[in-house]
């Protein structure tokens, strides 16, 4: 997951409108069938990876079968979707999906945490281990430097994050905009820098690091 984590993709991935953050790629496990309607038999039955890329509107899937090349498919709007030019269609349901194109279908089920998701308003979820620094400003004094768990839901323009440090309460920033973020009732800045992460509201600093 890259911090624009959707990197969950980000890290699958991860879907952000205008909002980049913590998760625009994500990557999970799952099972894929892919079928040949000419031949009328299945070419592959197995395991896979299935990896999404969001960005604002647009989409990518990139299905890994053995040791084949991927499967790439796109989509600039979440509904008109193409596979190497050619045109998809693609039938999104909770935790599992299915590409059609030409003779083939390519059904893909995830197994694995960060959930399957279209860049047409449905969510895309993604959670992974962080490394998080927190500091208040104001005093100059750090108040947390470990690791931290991080949650990012993005639904259409919206995206929330959860981060989770110690056993303390959760922190949480969303946005509905991409634009204005949020920490309770303080507006808060969020600065995305690749692999980091930073969000500043009133004397407070935190510091989300990709491990």
């Amino acid at each position: 997951m890259k911090f624009t984590i959707i990197a969950l993709l980000a890290g699958l991935g991860l879907a952000i409108a205008p909002a980049t953050a913590l998760a625009q790629t994500a990557k999970a496990s799952g099972q894929c069938s892919l079928y040949s309607q000419k031949a009328g038999r299945a070419l592959y039955n197995g395991d896979c990876t299935i990896k999404q890329s969001v960005s604002g509107g647009s989409s990518t899937y990139e299905i890994t079968m053995g040791t084949a090349e991927p499967y790439v498919f796109n989509s600039s709007d979440g509904r008109h979707w193409r596979y190497k030019g050619e045109k998809a269609r693609f039938d999104n349901a909770v935790n599992s999906g299915a590409f059609y194109w030409g003779d083939f279908k390519l059904s893909i089920k995830q197994e694995s945490a960060a959930s399957i998701a279209g860049s047409n308003g449905s969510k895309l979820k993604a959670k992974e281990v962080a490394q998080c620094k927190l500091t208040n400003t104001t005093a100059g004094r750090q108040l947390y430097s470990g690791t931290c768990n991080v949650k990012q839901v993005v639904n259409g323009s919206s995206n929330k994050f959860t981060i989770q440090m110690g056993s303390g309460e959760p922190f949480m920033f969303a946005t509905v905009d991409g634009v204005l973020w949020m920490h309770g009732p303080d507006k808060t800045r969020f600065e995305d820098l690749g692999h980091t992460a930073i969000f500043s509201w009133g004397d407070f600093r935190l510091e989300v690091r990709e491990q």
